[in-house]
């Protein structure tokens, strides 16, 4: 029930040329499940949709609705904070919470996951024009993604985050 890749950068370069014009600060976090081939693997591809489902389902329930989430591709999603005074690390940690707090149920079986995430926040500012805000939308979507492979290395079911210094404690 989620937007594609696609279906976001629509969303998000609407948002993101209102923020510009307001020089708010934007959240980008970009979340993989951890170990997912194992899921389908193990319980099939039935049950791994289904745990995509319920990680989609989770994700909006832990957001605003101006907030954006997608699909990004695979079992990553995609999430950009609009206009908020909630720092992204904290919602990180939110949407990672929801996931390993309470394992899934599919087909009579409880499936632990977990997710790693990846977060940046940036403040968006002159960005008129579409050109330059698809660029910078990207760009700050790659920087959380690298983001996301250090939480990896770093063991996983955890935030790595890219914030301002007054939040790096956070996450």
């Amino acid at each position: 029930g989620l937007p594609n890749r696609r279906g976001f950068l629509a969303l998000a370069e609407k948002s993101f040329a209102r923020a510009s014009r307001k020089r708010q600060s934007i959240s980008f976090i970009m979340a993989d499940i951890d170990h997912f081939k194992k899921v389908n693997d193990r319980h099939g591809h039935e049950a791994g949709d289904e745990v995509l489902r319920v990680v989609a389902q989770r994700f909006l329930d832990c957001l605003r609705v101006e907030d954006i989430c997608c699909r990004y591709g695979g079992e990553e999603f995609l999430v950009m904070l609009y206009d908020t005074d909630d720092p992204g690390g904290m919602v990180a940690e939110r949407l990672r919470k929801s996931i390993a707090g309470k394992p899934i149920s599919t087909r009579g079986e409880e499936i632990r996951v977990a997710i790693s995430l990846g977060v940046t926040e940036i403040v968006a500012a002159d960005y008129a024009g579409t050109r330059k805000c698809h660029a910078e939308i990207r760009r700050t979507v790659q920087v959380s993604d690298a983001f996301l492979y250090k939480a990896k290395k770093a063991g996983r079911n955890r935030v790595a985050a890219n914030l301002p210094e007054e939040d790096e404690g956070v996450a």
